[in-house]
């Protein structure tokens, strides 16, 4: 029930008309999450060497 009401609430909260210069209205987090999925759908792998050479030299740098 408290999760309706949540929704709900998001829901007319978004539905407000955006401030001048924006094109929509966002709630905390909503634009980390989209850039969260986003950068998920653009992920490189790198072999397992190379990320373990690049542990290592962030090691030294940073010591």
């Amino acid at each position: 029930m408290m999760l309706n009401v949540a929704e709900e609430i998001l829901a007319e909260l978004r539905d407000c008309p955006p401030a001048k210069g924006v094109t929509r209205v966002e709630v905390p987090g909503e634009r980390e999450r989209r850039h969260r999925d986003e950068n998920r759908e653009r992920i490189i792998a790198l072999p397992e060497a190379t990320w373990n050479a690049l542990q290592q030299r962030a090691a030294r740098v940073s010591s």
